[in-house]
């Protein structure tokens, strides 16, 4: 039996492909298993993924005939998986070299069923280098010391730990155990969130060290994202809805009230998600995203009140906005008025002034002087004429 079964989902990303190959069998633990999943790919993956499994005979690749999700290609090699232990590993990420030989060596010294290891984030793309950041402090969120018992409450309410697969070893028992429960729904998002959830329910000890085993690029591959849109935010919610409902429809482990308490924090978790995506895109957007909320979690209760204020917060913005908006028009209307009445006067002091300038031109025309001036003019000028 292999010590560790690293299970390698790749979906096209052959850009990124190799690199991930290298860290992979590059691993200074000897007893590893690789089990690559293609997920139904369309460029050159399939080929690479071959080529590498002719050189190393611990390589083995599972094939989709078509694209049935990341969660779908995760649970295949988990299934057929015949390590003791077993780690995740992105297409488009990388692992230190030593990361296998140090997960197992921790998680067999803390005697867990789960154990979390470190994680750098590198920003591709869009992803600016504040977003690395930021993600890297929410993914590495750790708990002081190891956790036995209610781990649904640790990582779901209490958010002692965050919910991702790929920092993480898990007990192959408990892996299994947990994928069996899952359906053959198709996930590519929030499916580490499903996953998980399965994990902690069959697990009993959580522990965790710090060392940073594990490369996540984010911005390429699956994280590569656009500008947010209404209709990108309504597909999140629609497989958002989906995860919730397959937890809400799953059987019962251990049941109670961690249980539920866990699950009405996720639904809330999905749903202040999509408020905060609501509130950055365009004012123009922001009803049609409020629109695709409610259509999602229409059956949830608890969030009617959220969106009965939200949108109230959204009219009254609205109002505001449109309040602003008037009082910048009548200002601008104000000063179009002082502007013309301005104009207007100026008019009448110009009117003003040529009525006095013809005024006095009408009176020095009518004067004597001026009369007995063109006469003395006139007189040469006939006696001129006359004599030519």
């Amino acid at each position: 039996m292999p010590e560790v079964s690293l299970i390698l989902p790749v979906f096209n990303t052959g850009p990124y492909l190799r690199e991930c190959l290298d860290s992979a069998v590059g691993q200074t633990l000897r007893d590893l298993e690789i089990l690559c999943v293609d997920d139904g790919s369309t460029d050159g993956s399939p080929e690479i993924l071959q080529e590498y499994a002719g050189r190393f005979t611990n390589i083995s690749v599972i094939t989709h005939p078509e694209n049935r999700s990341l969660l779908q290609a995760r649970k295949s090699g988990a299934l057929r998986a015949s390590g003791e232990y077993v780690m995740f590993l992105d297409s488009d990420d990388t692992l230190a070299p030593d990361a296998c030989e140090k997960a197992y060596a921790a998680i067999r010294e803390a005697g867990a069923d789960v154990l979390q290891f470190g994680v750098r984030v590198v920003g591709h793309g869009l992803v600016t280098d504040a977003g690395a950041d930021s993600f890297q402090k929410w993914i590495n969120v750790m708990p002081d010391g190891p956790l036995t018992g209610g781990l649904l409450d640790a990582c779901f309410v209490s958010h002692l730990f965050q919910w991702n697969l790929v920092n993480k070893i898990l007990s192959a028992r408990v892996c299994r155990a947990a994928y069996r429960r899952l359906g053959d729904g198709y996930h590519n998002l929030s499916e580490d969130l499903l996953t998980m959830f399965f994990v902690l329910e069959e697990a009993r000890k959580y522990a965790c060290i710090p060392d940073a085993l594990y490369t996540y690029h984010r911005g390429r591959g699956m994280t590569a994202s656009g500008r947010p849109t209404p209709e990108r935010l309504r597909r999140a919610c629609e497989e958002n809805a989906a995860v919730w409902g397959a937890l809400r429809s799953a059987s019962s482990v251990n049941g109670g009230t961690e249980r539920s308490e866990a699950i009405r924090a996720i639904s809330a978790y999905f749903f202040s998600t999509g408020l905060r995506a609501c509130r950055r895109m365009p004012e123009s957007d922001r009803e049609a995203c409020l629109s695709a909320l409610y259509e999602a979690w229409d059956d949830d209760p608890a969030v009617f009140g959220d969106l009965f204020l939200e949108k109230k917060r959204l009219a009254a913005d609205t109002v505001r906005d449109l309040s602003r908006r008037s009082m910048t028009l009548r200002a601008a209307a104000s000063r179009a008025q002082s502007a013309l009445a301005d104009a207007q006067r100026e008019r009448d002091a110009a009117n003003a002034r040529l009525g006095e300038e013809t005024a006095k031109n009408a009176a020095l025309t009518s004067s004597v002087s001026f009369r007995l001036g063109r006469a003395l003019t006139w007189l040469p000028r006939r006696i001129r004429d006359l004599l030519r």
